[in-house]
């Protein structure tokens, strides 16, 4: 609820922050440097860490918000882009009553992908990280996942404690039945 609070409350530019962070997946470094001419329709040309250039497929919601806007810096421009994006975003939040932040909204982007199961190695390519460790921390497990996931593993459970119980009950059986026939056998023999 947060992010889509993030996502739709807020006035521009910080609406635009939340957006690219929750949506791209970008750094607010990456906001700072970003220009409309860097989005297309189909893909997003990212700027980030080490002169890293990175393309992603945009988000409807992204190409929605960018696609009128004039050439040029999709946030004013300062020498401290990267602190003013972070600062001034997460007042905006606060402001709001929203308690998430730009950092975490980044976050928020690699829940959904690997919850659907997206490779985490493509996960990694979204998000410019050159390690998968590193995105390892950044996607959380949702609470339905891990109810589902639960819920799977009790079944599993369930499964193989009845599984063992028929397997013990056809060994009893099998016991039962050759000490019959060793009666028997004693009987006429």
């Amino acid at each position: 609820d947060d992010v889509r609070r993030a996502c739709t409350e807020l006035d521009d530019p910080w609406r635009l922050h939340c957006l690219l962070a929750a949506h791209q997946g970008m750094r607010c470094c990456e906001i700072g440097r970003a220009e409309r001419e860097h989005f297309t329709e189909a893909t997003a040309r990212i700027f980030g860490k080490g002169d890293k250039v990175r393309e992603v497929p945009t988000h409807p919601a992204v190409w929605r918000a960018v696609r009128d806007m004039p050439p040029g810096r999709l946030t004013r421009p300062r020498e401290d882009e990267r602190d003013w994006v972070s600062r001034s975003t997460s007042h905006a939040l606060c402001r709001a009553g929203i308690e998430a932040r730009p950092h975490q909204l980044r976050h928020w982007y690699a829940t959904p992908l690997t919850d659907s199961g997206v490779n985490i190695q493509v996960v990694a390519e979204l998000l410019g990280h050159a390690s998968v460790a590193t995105t390892q921390i950044y996607s959380f497990v949702s609470k339905r996942l891990l109810r589902a996931d639960c819920r799977r593993l009790d079944r599993e459970c369930r499964q193989a404690i009845e599984h063992r119980r028929r397997q013990q009950a056809r060994s009893l059986l099998r016991v039962e039945e050759l000490r019959g026939r060793r009666r028997l056998r004693g009987l006429c023999g």
